[in-house]
């Protein structure tokens, strides 16, 4: 199986421009960093709208994002050490708006549904709208027994931070005690280690009880909730 594409946004360059809406500001890395400080008590909305307006189309946004679900970009990280679009965004949004790891990014400039298309929407434009959704949370504790196969099957990115779940056949340990995981989870740690895809995989492997992290994409449906 191959792995699934991975983007990052984060090539040096000068610092680009932030919108919300209107408003425009070019900030220093002091003054991103003390806003994102401000805010960390600060609950996040479970979805919002974000207008980013790079200085030029190649200006990198600052965002590493994994696209191994095909569907939607999941943000690993933002670049921490430099103004970059998404960071100068982050200091003048309001607090519960602001983009962190672990978000999902749903929409681009109208694109949904494609993730390779949207991060070339997100690569290739000086204005970008996006539907950013943040992830709901949870964990599943699974024990497997003699013999007994995990029955997971998955993608994910080499510079990932997680394992997308793609099928979950009956038969297997996750099936049978944690079954509603579903396609589109992401593991994202396993017995409270994170790490690489690689490194969650041999985890899930090589151990008989763990507990599973998932993180899965908020809906606006009562399904799209964690139970």
């Amino acid at each position: 199986r191959a792995a699934a594409m991975f983007w990052c946004c984060c090539a040096d360059a000068p610092g680009g421009k932030a919108a919300v809406i209107t408003a425009h500001q070019s900030l220093t890395t002091d003054e991103v960093l003390a806003a994102e400080k401000s805010s960390e008590s600060v609950a996040p909305l479970p979805s919002f709208f974000a207008v980013i307006v790079k200085s030029s189309p190649d200006t990198p946004m600052g965002i590493h994002i994994d696209l191994s679900d095909a569907r939607t970009l999941h943000v690993c990280g933002l670049r921490a050490n430099a103004a970059t679009p998404a960071l100068s965004y982050n200091a003048i949004a309001p607090a519960e708006q602001r983009l962190c790891a672990g978000d999902y990014i749903t929409v681009v400039n109208g694109i949904r549904g494609n993730a390779a298309a949207m991060a070339e929407s997100l690569k290739a434009n000086a204005r970008v709208e996006m539907e950013v959704r943040r992830p709901i949370v949870f964990t599943r504790d699974v024990q497997r027994r003699r013999g007994e196969r995990m029955g997971l099957d998955l993608n994910y990115s080499e510079k990932g931070t997680s394992l997308v779940v793609t099928a979950v056949p009956r038969g297997g340990a996750i099936h049978r005690c944690a079954p509603d995981i579903v396609p589109g989870d992401r593991i994202i740690s396993v017995s409270g280690n994170s790490g690489t895809p690689v490194q969650l995989l041999e985890l899930l492997k090589s151990l008989e009880e763990m507990q599973l992290e998932i993180s899965r994409c908020f809906s606006d449906s009562a399904a799209g909730a964690a139970p």
